[in-house]
């Protein structure tokens, strides 16, 4: 393949993958521009920008095949390394002396979220797709980014940790700090940020999802669950809303999809639960499948027609038997989530289910493995213990 050919396909490979993946609405002018980070990695619908070894690398789901993010003729692609290279000249390696947090696409522009030296500083570089032209676009007050975070319109929304010192303490060291959390958005035409909030305990897992230019997210602790809103317009907190009960013990896991709250609830006038929605608009709560054929389960996710369940499935009221199971809304039938029949165990994770509506990426577990693997397949093949899917290992 000649150079210039391979250049065009590396870039038509990374505008295409940065596409919707964890709720934000998905009438947009340009998909290309969403997508959900976690720990460092850029899932969307047709691949991942995994940071791995000191690069960048693609992967595309549907051969498993991995590109570095450089273009340049006979680039070697090695990492930085403080005695055998330190300078180096690859496209897919992060500033020197910095620590790699994020990557994502904007406007067809490849932004990195890197820290620097400085504490509480994270810095925002800006290149071309391809990792070339990058110069350093900004600086943020930022201490680093934690769990999930995504790209809505031109907005950057994370969760975020700051070093602050503790009470009556006048100096910042190791003996005296403490880690602040904060929901955070970066403007990424003016790379300006906003804190919505801080906390200090962190809230596990913030799922963010994005409805008629609202905001939505968990805010979870000893005594408050619910789910916050803010006004992407003005940055306005608006009136949180209370987590529903799953019954009259505890609170409801809830998964925001086309402008409903899902959730699970059970249900006093029959043996098993049901699934009802809230709207986000006007509140109003209904029965969206009574009955479902299960005795007992959380609802983690949905994509189209499925939704994936963390079940209990004893038939034993003292015993529980948890399974991931999918519920297919349509055809009104339950079935098992799991590769067993492949001879490997996989996992379920929240922000790799929604890729889109008829695909689903696994965690793989591989006993002895260095690598994180994955599995990428059908739902419907899934379902139906096909052997049609794509293992990609990705090197760290």
């Amino acid at each position: 393949m000649n150079t210039n050919k391979r250049i065009y396909l590396l870039i038509i490979l990374i505008a295409v993958i940065l596409t919707f993946l964890c709720g934000c609405n998905k009438k947009q002018s340009n998909n290309n521009d969403t997508a959900v980070t976690y720990e460092g990695s850029a899932y969307g619908e047709n691949g991942m920008i995994i940071y791995e070894d000191g690069l960048l690398a693609y992967y595309d789901y549907k051969t498993g095949e991995r590109s570095v993010v450089c273009s340049r003729p006979e680039c070697s692609h090695q990492k930085y390394d403080s005695q055998t290279n330190p300078n180096p000249s690859c496209a897919a390696v992060p500033p020197k002396n910095t620590t790699f947090e994020a990557g994502v696409i904007v406007n067809n522009y490849l932004y990195m979220f890197v820290l620097p030296s400085e504490i509480n500083k994270m810095d925002i570089y800006k290149s071309d797709l391809d990792g070339e032209n990058r110069i350093k676009a900004g600086q943020v007050n930022c201490g680093g980014i934690i769990d999930k975070a995504i790209v809505y319109k031109n907005l950057f929304v994370f969760t975020g940790k700051e070093l602050v010192k503790k009470d009556n303490e006048d100096e910042l060291s190791v003996s005296t700090i403490q880690i602040k959390y904060f929901t955070g958005i970066i403007d990424i035409n003016t790379l300006e940020l906003v804190q919505i909030e801080t906390y200090e305990k962190h809230q596990i897992s913030q799922s963010y999802y994005v409805y008629n230019n609202v905001l939505h997210y968990y805010y979870m602790d000893e005594n408050v669950y619910e789910i916050r809103r803010v006004s992407l317009s003005d940055f306005t907190v608006l009136e949180a809303l209370s987590l529903p009960m799953k019954n009259e013990q505890e609170k409801a896991y809830c998964v925001m999809d086309k402008g409903y709250l899902y959730y699970i609830k059970s249900n006093p006038m029959q043996s098993s639960p049901d699934i009802r929605r809230t709207d986000l608009m006007t509140l109003e709560d209904e029965i969206f499948v009574s009955g479902i054929e299960i005795q007992d389960g959380t609802l983690i996710g949905i994509s189209g027609k499925y939704f994936f369940i963390y079940s209990n499935e004893s038939k034993i009221p003292e015993e529980t038997e948890w399974k991931f199971v999918i519920y297919d809304s349509d055809e009104k039938t339950i079935n098992e989530c799991d590769m067993h029949y492949s001879g490997v165990q996989t996992g379920l994770v929240t922000h790799l289910i929604n890729l889109n509506e008829k695909f689903i990426l696994l965690y793989k577990f591989d006993e002895g493995s260095k690598h994180a693997s994955y599995r990428y397949m059908k739902i419907e093949s899934l379902i139906n213990k096909s052997y049609d899917f794509v293992d990609i290992n990705v090197i760290y």
